[in-house]
């Protein structure tokens, strides 16, 4: 991302500078696991979503790798925490 630092970004635009949907996007806000966003408009529940460029990149500094050990372990932090057996979910 060769552009200002200041600039706010569409969901659009950011999904397809990183190569993924929409709704993977979508869902990384919602989990929490995406890069930091802002509600522009209508709301905090429905308002329109912007990413700012400086923190898109902070985001994707956190998650460079050297290897793919660094890799995986970075995959399995992210997936690892506290899960719930069958028998706890019925």
């Amino acid at each position: 991302m060769n552009h200002n630092d200041d600039a706010l970004l569409s969901p659009r635009q950011l999904a397809e500078r990183l190569g993924v949907s929409l709704r993977t996007l979508e869902r990384m806000r919602h989990t929490g696991q995406g890069p930091a966003f802002h509600r522009v408009s209508g709301g905090m529940r429905r308002g329109r979503v912007m990413y700012r460029a400086s923190q898109v990149r902070a985001w994707l500094d956190k998650r460079q790798c050297h290897s793919t050990v660094s890799a995986a372990a970075w995959a399995e932090a992210r997936t690892s925490g506290p899960r719930r057996s069958t028998s706890e979910a019925a």
